[in-house]
């Protein structure tokens, strides 16, 4: 099974010194079957313009990419993902087949814009608010 996750966060120090996020020490954590697995990610700075009106991930960040291939057997899975700094964890089931590479996709739902509404962008999400929860996404299909 192949995992991979993209997320972005603010860069180090803004809120205190002692803030793991925008550091190599942010980390995704995986439980499988009971199994914990930590992942480290490949970090850049970004500092990207908004790619459509509302977009979550525009501004100036700390672009995390985290991945990693595991050899599971093919039948049910417990999975629980989670990013400890942020306190964070979904859990789900996911069933492999046997003889298929699954590939799991985690993406980050980012928390809500605090201050004045705008029309027609009531619920505007941001990086820079943190992240709220996580989608998981096995073989396409969000689960």
């Amino acid at each position: 099974m192949c995992i991979f996750a993209t997320l972005k966060t603010h860069k180090p120090g803004i809120y205190s010194a002692s803030d793991m996020h925008g550091t190599p020490n942010y980390k995704l954590l995986l439980n499988i079957d009971g199994q914990a697995v930590l992942l480290l990610g490949n970090l850049e700075n970004e500092n990207s313009e908004p790619m459509k009106l509302v977009d979550p991930e525009a501004g100036d960040g700390i672009r995390y990419r985290f991945s990693k291939n595991l050899r599971l057997k093919s039948g049910t899975h417990r999975i629980v993902v989670a990013l400890p700094e942020d306190g964070i964890a979904v859990e789900r089931v996911i069933t492999l087949v046997e003889g298929n590479v699954s590939h799991l996709v985690v993406e980050p739902i980012y928390s809500t814009k605090s201050g004045k509404r705008h029309p027609g962008r009531y619920g505007t999400t941001s990086f820079t608010e943190g992240i709220r929860s996580l989608r998981v996404i096995l073989n396409g299909k969000e689960i």
